[in-house]
């Protein structure tokens, strides 16, 4: 599924384009946020600066789009996992994992630090944005579905889908930068009680 935005200006695809956005990705990559300039992304495209600037106002706006493409691989991941999984709980704790892991290993490819992602994130405002309102979504029709099964006893599924997305979102950078892969399980695992039974333990 591709997350679509309704804020963000998104150049129409063409050739330049696409050369623009695949130069910005390997230098991100090669050398970082910080270190790539505009001028370097102009040159790898093979395209004038003044034609970059056409369609993208700085090297933030290229930046973004990457991050957008990125983010729509990441939901492609997170819908083939969810639907692998039967039971609607384990489709909560897939969706939270695979988004958490898969983001993890696009900050290390992009060479995203702590410093650097706190002058990142609001950049990238917009497009998270967009995520969390397709998260959302997706996690509303887990709450349904598990209602049908008798899993889940739920009211107000809109309501508890948006806080189980913003808690996420809330812990997403920290997960991200400092959680080492066997921690994350373990700390996902304690949300994931949390959310089903609550902290009086009591289901």
């Amino acid at each position: 599924m591709h997350i679509e935005s309704t804020e963000r200006k998104i150049p129409k695809e063409n050739k330049k384009v696409k050369a623009i956005i695949g130069a910005g990705q390997a230098l991100f990559a090669q050398f970082g946020y910080k270190k790539t300039t505009v001028d370097e992304i102009a040159r790898t495209a093979k395209v004038a600066k003044g034609t970059m600037y056409k369609y993208f106002q700085s090297k933030d706006d290229i930046f973004a789009e990457v991050v957008h493409r990125e983010g729509n691989h990441i939901t492609e991941l997170i819908e083939e996992a969810v639907a692998r999984e039967k039971n609607p709980s384990n489709k909560i704790r897939a969706l939270i994992l695979v988004k958490i892991r898969e983001i993890k290993k696009a900050v290390s490819f992009y060479k995203v630090t702590r410093e650097v992602a706190h002058e990142l994130w609001p950049i990238m405002n917009t497009v998270r944005s967009d995520f969390y309102d397709w998260e959302c979504e997706l996690i509303t029709k887990i709450l349904y579905e598990g209602i049908g099964t008798g899993q889940f006893k739920i009211n107000r599924v809109e309501m508890v889908a948006t806080i189980i997305a913003t808690v996420l979102k809330a812990l997403e950078l920290e997960w991200v930068l400092e959680r080492e892969p066997s921690e994350l399980e373990a700390e996902v695992d304690l949300l994931m009680d949390i959310i089903l039974w609550g902290i009086t333990g009591k289901a």
